[in-house]
């Protein structure tokens, strides 16, 4: 991840020290489990952090009413309690030495997709084997349903010692957040265009991030995700995994193949400018349908939104029930990072009458179920949609036709709606 900053600008130092802090969290977060490697790096960052603003002060020259602007900023950091905290953090470690930190570790079993179960503390024991941190954590009578379906997250978090209600490297990625404002407006103060940000992701391809730190005052990038601080251990045989969802970026050529390989009629509908969530989502329903009745299944697939337009597309196929439930947690994270303001999920899903199902029991266990095409959406502004159609696989393949239901409910979407809500 880089930033990229115009050569000649006279804030070209300040831009770089940005940048540096940048790199220095992620090299943190990628020792994290490390006692001795994570040193370094978090405290270089946080020393590299404080002395943007140093940097900025000594360019004041180039900078018109400098006094007066950053007055202005001053008053407003100093209500931030994490940046109050950066300063006396940076003033410790190189006055007194090493920041104090400690570590904690929590296990929390995840067997739906709510939050149902509370953390269990396992105390200091950051680095016991997956094992250990497995049997410290059964020590209550757990249903048969938990010991299938329910995974064990071991959670890592390193805390300062004055600064004991939010984990270092989200405080330290919400400090480079405002600094981040505050130097773009410094590039407008002097009527320079804004620094430009780039991310690069796990490919090496170059993505332009846009607006989103400006309108965020945190790098996507620096959300952190699921695993950098948590174990996903299997209650049935102790095993670990790592859900993932695979990106999925698809170019005209990609659309080309897709129409020829389908012979696919593509929606009108798709080409217009939706005004909701639901106008969005029914073209993308009728291409489904075409792809599961030429492959004969279709892949778990999600797509995030903004402002009603598809901005993000990725598979999320689970292996498991277990897998289902480490995903819809992850999904809120995922519109996170993206920004977005709906999401949309095409899965194929069985069906019961919910009076049929005992405690833990679920519609693949009923002899009566059905087998469903979906299409799941949820948006911010509390859109909830659902198209479904019926599979029949008894003479051939056929779907039957497409029905609509509104304010649906979806339980995967939990995680989503969290987020959310926490926007305000």
């Amino acid at each position: 991840m880089a930033g990229e900053h115009v050569e000649g600008c006279p804030l070209a130092a300040v831009d770089r020290r940005l940048e540096d802090a940048h790199q220095l969290w992620h090299q943190a977060l990628d020792q994290y489990h490390s006692v001795d490697g994570i040193r370094l790096p978090l405290q270089n960052c946080i020393q590299t952090l404080r002395t943007v603003s140093f940097v900025l002060q000594y360019h004041k020259r180039a900078i018109p009413e400098f006094d007066k602007w950053y007055s202005g900023w001053q008053e407003k950091m100093k209500l931030d309690p994490i940046l109050v905290w950066a300063v006396e953090a940076r003033n410790n470690i190189e006055k007194r030495g090493d920041l104090e930190k400690h570590s904690r570790t929590t296990a929390t079993i995840i067997a739906s997709h709510f939050d149902e179960f509370r953390p269990i503390d396992l105390g200091a024991a950051t680095f016991d084997t997956n094992d250990d941190l497995r049997i410290k954590a059964q020590g209550s009578q757990l249903a048969k349903h938990i010991f299938e379906h329910g995974s064990l997250q071991i959670e890592r978090r390193w805390i300062a010692n004055d600064l004991p209600d939010v984990e270092l490297m989200d405080a330290l990625a919400h400090i480079y957040g405002q600094l981040s404002l505050l130097v773009s407006d410094a590039h407008t103060q002097m009527g320079l265009p804004t620094p430009k940000v780039v991310l690069v992701n796990s490919d090496g391809k170059h993505l332009d991030a846009g607006d989103k730190l400006l309108r965020a005052g945190k790098m996507p990038c620096m959300v952190q995700k699921f695993d950098s601080r948590k174990t996903l251990i299997s209650l049935q045989d102790g095993s670990t995994f790592e859900p993932r969802f695979k990106a999925l970026e698809v170019s005209s050529a990609d659309v080309s193949k897709a129409v020829a390989h389908y012979n696919m009629t593509v929606p009108e509908k798709l080409r217009a400018d939706p005004d909701s969530l639901e106008k969005l989502a029914e073209p993308y329903f009728e291409i489904a349908r075409q792809v599961f009745l030429k492959d004969g299944h279709h892949q778990t697939i999600g797509i995030l939104t903004k402002n009603n337009k598809p901005i993000a597309q990725f598979n999320a196929d689970a292996k498991d029930r277990s897998e289902k439930y480490i995903i819809s947690r992850l999904l809120g994270e995922l519109a996170e990072q993206h920004d977005a303001d709906g999401i949309m999920l095409i899965s194929e899903v069985w069906s019961s009458a919910a009076n049929t199902l005992a405690t833990f029991e679920f519609p693949a266990d009923d002899p009566n179920r059905s087998e469903l095409l979906t299409l799941n959406a949820i948006s911010k502004s509390g859109e909830a949609i659902n198209f479904h159609a019926e599979i029949s696989r008894l003479k051939g393949l056929a779907l039957g036709e497409t029905e609509v239901g509104a304010k649906v409910q979806i339980n995967t979407f939990d995680s989503v709606r969290t987020y959310w809500d926490g926007q305000g």
